[in-house]
């Protein structure tokens, strides 16, 4: 393994982490503007800042995502992690009310709303099918070979 192919991965990691804390950022900003809204009744800068941050935010994850499937940061390793953290983070709520249902302690720290609106769970659903194609698609053949 190159050191090239080694940074080009730890980058592709490090985006994961930033694209997912810039779709918390967006959807922060979100539920503030429409605190703002609902007391001064302007709620059309609201409606701009929702649709324009969450088509950023898609077109971030769509361009990891080929950077990931296939780019120079294509790894199984990769794969696994973004699949991992992806379903993870889709079924954050459902594993949180299992565990109570099923009597297992749950840390108060967890009980918070880290996940509020669409930005997050669209991201954690991106990532968990970027790594699931990337799994399952086979590496294109180096040109010159048969």
């Amino acid at each position: 393994m190159t050191k090239n192919a080694t940074i080009a991965r730890m980058l592709a990691l490090l985006a994961m982490l930033a694209l997912i804390a810039a779709a918390y950022a967006a959807d922060r900003i979100y539920d503030q503007m429409r605190r703002e809204a609902s007391q001064t009744f302007i709620v059309l800068p609201v409606l701009w800042t929702r649709n324009g941050l969450g088509l950023l935010i898609v077109l971030l994850a769509m361009l990891l995502a080929l950077w990931v499937i296939a780019g120079s940061a294509r790894n199984p390793l990769v794969h696994w992690v973004f699949l991992i953290v992806g379903l993870l983070l889709s079924f954050y709520a459902p594993l949180l009310m299992s565990g109570g249902i099923f009597g297992f302690m749950v840390p108060s720290f967890l009980n918070t709303p880290l996940l509020w609106n669409d930005n997050v769970w669209l991201v954690a659903r991106i990532l968990a099918i970027t790594g699931l194609l990337g799994l399952l698609l086979k590496p294109p053949k180096p040109a010159g070979t048969n």
